[in-house]
């Protein structure tokens, strides 16, 4: 049994109980894992298969759990990317670790837009909206650009 096959027990046998807060504000284990859900659904229409390498370019938000789980639900490997480190330290991870997706807050665009263009293996940047996190539970909005 694995993390996400755990998460979905969980949420049968606890759906009202809260999972996680974040500001003050509780997310049950059945919302969690209806997000979960739906980002594994969207990997799945972008084509992310197991074994894929996805990278979530994210702090210590719902963004990073939901993303985390959703990927462990489509079998893809996780390669956690810290978002404060250089953008050469990121573009030699995201090369190294033959990204295939890439998971990222929304204020990271100058970013990807910089590194575009050397990282030939990444296929789509999934960008998680921030100026709604106050209080948003999950990856509600997002945007995917693809090359």
């Amino acid at each position: 049994m694995n993390l996400s096959q755990r998460l979905v027990e969980t949420a049968s046998e606890f759906k009202g109980k809260p999972a996680y807060y974040f500001m003050d504000q509780p997310t049950s284990y059945a919302e969690f894992n209806g997000a979960v859900n739906k980002f594994a659904s969207e990997l799945e229409v972008l084509g992310v298969k197991k074994g894929d390498h996805i990278a979530l370019l994210l702090g210590n938000t719902p963004h990073y759990v939901i993303a985390l789980y959703g990927a462990m639900r489509v079998g893809a490997t996780v390669i956690p990317v810290n978002p404060i480190y250089t953008p050469d330290e990121i573009g030699y991870i995201l090369n190294n670790g033959d990204v295939k997706v890439v998971v990222m807050l929304d204020m990271l665009v100058p970013l990807a837009e910089k590194m575009h263009g050397h990282l030939p293996k990444v296929e789509h940047f999934i960008l998680c909206e921030t100026e709604a996190d106050k209080g948003e539970q999950e990856l509600s909005s997002l945007s995917v650009y693809t090359k």
